[in-house]
């Protein structure tokens, strides 16, 4: 089973892309619907504020998609 782990693939994200958890506190973001800003991470999970979403279709669907969110840490996103 160690042996398993010690040779697993070493993951990196697409051309152009980074992993949101090497971002700055304060990193400004963009993915292909959202733009955001990176706050903070932990080893599970990062903060994120959500400033502008292209799903958003009317202002009734701005309380779920805007604001403060979790996301995972290896979310690819293209930094600002």
């Amino acid at each position: 089973m160690k042996r398993a782990l010690r040779n697993s693939p070493k993951w990196k994200p697409r051309n152009g892309f980074v992993y949101l958890d090497r971002l700055e506190p304060g990193d400004m973001f963009h993915t292909d619907t959202t733009e955001g800003i990176f706050i903070s991470s932990t080893p599970s999970a990062a903060t994120v504020v959500i400033t502008a979403s292209k799903i958003c279709k009317d202002q009734s669907d701005d309380n779920y998609y805007l604001g403060q969110q979790r996301w995972g840490c290896k979310t690819e996103v293209r930094k600002n």
